[in-house]
Formats: C-alpha cells, structure tokens, sequence
C-alpha cells in the first residue's frame, strides 16, 4: 500500500514537472516571436534552479537558435527589399536612358532629313538654269560654285565661300560610302584638283552647272567620265570659319 502511494506521488510530481515545462516553453516561444530582433530573453529570471536538469541551458541554446533564425530572416527580408529597390532603380534609369537616347536620335534623324530635304527641294528649283563662266544671277547663268552658294543661301540661310575650292576647304572630307543628300561632290575637271562641285542628292546621283552651253541638271556618279575624275566627298558644317549662317 505504501509502495503504491508513493508511486501515485511520483506520478503526479512528475505530471506537473512536465506541465510546467511545457507552459515556459509557449511562453518563451510567445516571448521570441513579439520580442524585436537582437532582444534576448533571460531564461534563467523564469526556471528556478528546481527544474529539470540540464532544461535552462537547453531553452537558452532553443531560444538563441530562434532569435539568430529571426535576425538572419530579417536580415535577409532587408537585403531582398534592397535589391529589389536598386535593381526597380537600375532598370528604370536604363530604360529612361535607352528612351531618351532613341528621343535625340529621332530628333537628330527628323532634323538631318528635314536639312536634306530642303537642299534637294531647293537644288530642283535651279533645274534648267543656264550655265555661265564666274555667273551668279540665274537670269544671265550661274557656274558650279554659284549653284552650291546660291542653294545652301536659299535652303538654309548659309553662306559658303565662291569658288569651288574654297568650298572644299570650308567643308569635312567624308567617304563617298557615307555620302547624304545635301553632302558635296567634287570633281577635277580643268586638270587640278577640286575644280568642279556639285550637290549630292541621293541614290548615286548629283545636281550640278557642268559647263559652258549646258543648263543645271542630274547626272549619275557612276558614269565614267565622273568616276574618273572624282575627287572626294564632303560635308558642310557650321563649324567652319569660311561659313556664316544668315
């Protein structure tokens, strides 16, 4: 009898040892959830020294584990969100950058063709015009250098040199592979170089004052008797000093 009282007290001590412990442990765990990170809970101020053996250091190492679990989430959550922040960042100034950049060329483009056009539109009106040796009144004739000072005046309120020389001086050389409508075509026609100009007005053809009995008119750059005497490619540009702008 007094063997079975005994054990029906063990039984019940050890009952409430474990509910016990099983209480602490929602509350620790209660505890590290609503704790900030980097706050540490003292275990040892809420198991007294009558528990199980071995149990405060065991819930110590059990909430140490759970807070460096929590702080490695947070830390993780934060750089997530940075990234995501600077890569939203990077790939909107990319695309800001990628659109303002095709904006200029666009407008770069829109501007070059307007230039062209004007050039080619004007250069069509001096069709038929009469050349004459040093003329410049399309009444009486005008030459080749006149052709090109009296449409670029007219198109783009530019004034280039007088002679066709000189207008080759004035202007950037450029590969005929890169030639625009608009760009300078110069040809050695009196035995010295840069002796004749015309005005390239695309699709290998160029609008020029040939010479004496002739009329302003289109001719193809690849004919042989231009081909030989080709004498370069250029473009003019407002940066030069023989060149005003009116």
């Amino acid at each position: 009898m007094k063997l079975n009282l005994n054990l029906k007290l063990r039984q019940i001590t050890l009952s409430l040892t474990i509910f016990s412990c099983v209480g602490m442990l929602t509350f620790i765990g209660t505890a590290v959830n609503a704790a900030p990170p980097n706050t540490e809970i003292n275990t040892t101020q809420t198991i007294n020294s009558n528990g199980l053996p071995g149990m405060t250091n065991t819930l110590n190492s059990a909430i140490a584990i759970a807070n460096a679990n929590q702080n490695a989430n947070s830390v993780t959550n934060s750089t997530n969100t940075i990234a995501i922040s600077s890569g939203t960042s990077i790939n909107n100034g990319a695309i800001n950058f990628v659109t303002n950049f095709t904006n200029q060329l666009d407008k770069a483009s829109q501007a070059v063709t307007e230039t062209a056009n004007s050039l080619v539109n004007t250069a069509f009106g001096f069709l038929g015009v009469p050349y004459k040796f040093g003329g410049t009144d399309t009444e009486t004739g005008i030459d080749c250098s006149a052709l090109v000072m009296l449409i670029y005046k007219e198109s783009l309120g530019m004034v280039l040199p007088r002679t066709a020389a000189e207008q080759a001086k004035a202007s950037q050389s450029i590969d005929e592979k890169d030639l625009k409508p608009g760009d300078l075509v110069f040809y050695n026609t009196m035995k010295r170089t840069f002796s004749h100009v015309g005005i390239y007005i695309g699709d290998g053809k160029f609008i020029h004052a040939p010479r004496t009995g002739s009329i302003v008119r289109v001719e193809e750059m690849d004919q042989t008797y231009w081909k030989k005497r080709f004498d370069g490619a250029r473009r003019v540009t407002a940066q030069s000093p023989s060149i005003q702008a009116h």
